[in-house]
């Protein structure tokens, strides 16, 4: 089963980080996804002006990846934002929050 869990300290962040493979930022927020409490992925993203940024995402799970990613999409909706963009090696992904988030 998996547990996704907001990251509470920038200690945590950093531990988290290098544990996933991510270079740590201290100027964003992050989850972490567990499985059978192992620690198998991470996002960092932050909020500039209007938009959010998932900077970076990263699971060992396509299915946690999908989770965790709605996660951050989830809380960044809830924080008033409607435009996310998830930054890749490719450039940037565009997603309109609007039409997942229906609350």
């Amino acid at each position: 089963m998996y547990e996704i869990k907001s990251v509470q300290s920038k200690d945590q962040q950093e531990k988290i980080c290098d544990q996933c493979g991510i270079v740590y930022d201290i100027d964003t927020m992050a989850y972490a996804v567990y499985e059978d409490d192992i620690l198998i992925g991470a996002a960092q993203f932050n909020i500039k002006g209007q938009a959010g940024y998932i900077c970076d995402l990263k699971c060992s799970n396509d299915e946690a990846v999908f989770l965790l990613e709605r996660t951050v999409i989830s809380f960044l909706e809830l924080c008033g934002i409607k435009d996310v963009y998830l930054k890749n090696d490719g450039g940037k992904l565009y997603v309109n929050v609007k039409p997942i988030c229906r609350h």
